[in-house]
């Protein structure tokens, strides 16, 4: 092997090693002046990892935006940004509208490539699916986000090389909330797959200690 491909392995086995370090634990307990909000980020949160034998392939936290979480989340934002009341409705109202229209997932993905951190692109080498027991419903949209410090205030389990992204799922008129039953985000490429489910009100609080580890197949 030559010195410069060895020198490019080594660079790779460093980035992946320090993207494992700064990688922070999953959930990120809630602190007290998160309220709600925190309560119920834990429980609505999953955690993943695909690994290729030792090599880690990729880590994924998920975070279901359910009702009585966005009302919250938005409670959060008004108290933070100290709004008046007329602020702290219509930023409710936002939710609320927005919760009627989409089932939404907020996800932090990385990647030891970044190449590979690709959800948001139409080409993307990974597929994106919400598993329902009826069948799959692909995302209306999947947009990355910037991890600005409220988003990082927001959720604090995002690691220094994470990618943040939004997916939205239409919610046809008609279908029972999501919430109310077993449901799974689905993300599958070429270095393996990610069933990150729910069950019925999201489980008991911690119970996404047990997120699931996931080999390559």
């Amino acid at each position: 092997m030559s010195r410069r491909a060895a020198g490019t392995l080594l660079a790779a086995a460093l980035v992946a090693l320090l993207a494992g370090c700064a990688h922070l634990p999953n959930p990120f307990p809630a602190r007290p002046d998160e309220g709600d909000w925190g309560r119920l980020r834990f429980q609505w949160t999953r955690h993943g990892e695909l690994y290729d034998r030792l090599d880690a392939r990729a880590f994924a936290n998920a975070v279901y935006l359910s009702t009585e979480a966005r009302r919250a989340r938005a409670e959060r934002i008004a108290a933070w940004r100290a709004m008046t009341p007329a602020e702290r409705e219509a930023e409710l109202a936002s939710e609320k509208s927005e919760g009627e229209a989409y089932d939404e997932f907020i996800l932090t993905f990385f990647t030891p490539e970044r190449a590979e951190n690709d959800l948001a692109e139409k080409k993307s080498v990974w597929r994106t699916a919400l598993v329902l027991p009826d069948g799959q419903v692909l995302p209306d949209k999947v947009e990355e986000v910037r991890a600005d410090p409220m988003v990082q205030a927001l959720y604090p389990f995002i690691g220094t090389f994470d990618t943040v992204y939004r997916i939205r799922f239409v919610r046809f008129p008609g279908r029972p909330p999501i919430e109310n039953g077993p449901f799974t985000l689905r993300i599958a490429g070429p270095s393996g797959k990610f069933d990150l489910a729910w069950g019925p009100g999201g489980g008991q609080p911690g119970s996404n200690l047990t997120g699931g580890i996931y080999g390559a197949p």
